[in-house]
């Protein structure tokens, strides 16, 4: 009976797969998606103190900021923490946080001078967030063991998807259809695991509070020139990074609060 009943509880795992490889095949039909040029372009061109794009490069302080905190956390009161049911899962966190100031210099490198060649810089830092946040996710709702054996391959994928578009774009036939995959799929699939599972841990609710301002973000920095009309003091880009360093924070926010639920 129990064995019965475990492999019937396997349809939401059995879904979340199908999912997943409907997205790659969707993905993998399509032609190679080069880089567009004009999204360097954006709409907050000052110069100020000497810093050219300068609100679009220090907006990225937060979060620099927050990945310190984070890290310092996970170092100071991480391993004891009953936030944890097993301290080896501070490592993905380590590597979201990481993430974050690694994000914070690339993002402000890029912003001053806005190229393929200093996106790269960006984007690594950001894959990192990326895949490990989706790794924590898979860990703490999904399954434990398959969620930690993830971390590694899905940081490598991350790595490899910028490193792929920007070999390709210096070959003049750029590809952002893997890196595509890797800043969009978390962000798919994470609420249908919101919706399918339960978190072993109690405050979950807060990744929801994740994924709206990672949306806010994406339509700040899509209505960039539109927000700098109607502010006329900062562009949708700088509000993008301001938003998305505030979710960047959840993770922190929640391990502060959070125990374990009982069974």
């Amino acid at each position: 009976m129990s064995a019965t009943l475990h492999h019937r509880g396997r349809w939401r795992e059995v879904l979340l797969l199908v999912l997943s490889l409907a997205v790659l095949a969707v993905v993998a039909s399509q032609p190679p998606l080069a880089q567009d040029p004009s999204y360097h372009d954006f709409a907050d061109q000052r110069t100020l103190f000497g810093v050219p794009h300068f609100w679009n490069v220090v907006s990225n302080v937060p979060f620099g900021i927050i990945g310190v905190l984070g890290c310092w956390w996970l170092i100071r009161r991480g391993r004891n923490s009953i936030a944890f049911q097993d301290p080896g899962e501070r490592t993905a966190y380590f590597v979201f946080f990481v993430g974050g100031l690694l994000t914070c210099f690339g993002s402000a490198y890029y912003h001053a001078t806005p190229t393929n060649a200093t996106l790269l810089w960006d984007r690594l830092g950001l894959s990192l967030m990326l895949t490990s946040i989706f790794a924590i996710v898979v860990t703490e709702f999904v399954n434990q063991r398959f969620g930690r054996r993830m971390l590694v391959p899905m940081v490598a994928i991350g790595l490899i998807s910028v490193l792929y578009w920007a070999y390709t774009e210096s070959r003049g036939h750029g590809d952002l259809r893997p890196y595509a995959v890797v800043q969009f799929y978390p962000m798919l699939a994470m609420p249908i695991i919101f919706l399918l599972f339960r978190s072993r841990y109690t405050y979950a609710g807060a990744y929801w509070a994740l994924l709206v301002l990672y949306g806010l973000a994406k339509v700040a920095e899509l209505y960039d020139e539109r927000i700098f009309e109607w502010t006329g003091f900062w562009s949708g880009h700088t509000f993008k990074h301001l938003i998305a360093a505030i979710a960047s924070f959840v993770p922190l926010y929640w391990l502060q609060r959070r125990t374990l639920r009982r069974p």
